[in-house]
């Protein structure tokens, strides 16, 4: 159980895992892959030897992040959980946010600022509509959340299943898996090795 005071901020170390697929390309991939995503979907039991293959599938764009963060509760109340993102590239660095009420932790709300802005909302069996801007011009993105199972502040885990359309474009599936460990730079090692 992680406890955490208003007013204080704790540094912690993310481990991020986030699996996107595409739907055109869906018809192509492995059927051991489309099989795990679709228990996935299904919240049947996935081993963590099936979801690393997909996670390290060339049939799938995946993208594995170790940073550090800042934990904290914001003047709302709410948890925060910063953390920034292609920090050596000055145009593309973006800060990020992972939101949510501890008493509803069932709603999460993810914000990026920087290159491109964002504002997503997750709740496990409902469709949010969120924001994308770009420098062009805003979107409308909408985000149907399949699963949403939020143990950051009692096991330091956070796994997000969802599809995005974002203005009538074909909807991209997306899994999320977020690992923090309150030692930061320390917990490096333990991350890397799981």
């Amino acid at each position: 159980m992680i406890e955490i005071k208003s007013g204080e901020e704790k540094e912690v170390s993310l481990q991020i895992k986030t699996l996107m697929i595409d739907p055109e390309e869906f018809g192509e991939l492995d059927m051991s892959i489309v099989d795990v995503l679709q228990r996935i979907l299904y919240e049947e039991n996935v081993s963590s030897e099936e979801l690393q293959k997909m996670f390290s599938s060339d049939e799938t764009n995946s993208i594995e992040l170790f940073t550090e963060a800042t934990l904290k509760l914001n003047q709302d109340g709410n948890v925060e959980l910063s953390y920034r993102e292609n920090e050596d590239d000055k145009e593309m660095s973006t800060l990020s946010k992972i939101i949510f009420d501890p008493k509803a932790p069932e709603l999460v709300v993810m914000t990026k600022e920087g290159a491109l802005n964002t504002y997503l909302s997750f709740e496990q069996g409902a469709t949010h509509v969120c924001t994308y801007d770009t420098p062009f011009m805003p979107f409308k993105v909408y985000v149907n959340s399949k699963k949403v199972d939020n143990r950051l502040l009692r096991d330091g885990v956070l796994k997000l299943n969802y599809v995005l359309n974002l203005n009538g474009t074909a909807p991209q599936h997306f899994v999320v898996d977020v690992l923090m460990k309150t030692v930061p730079s320390a917990a490096f090692e333990f991350l890397a090795e799981n």
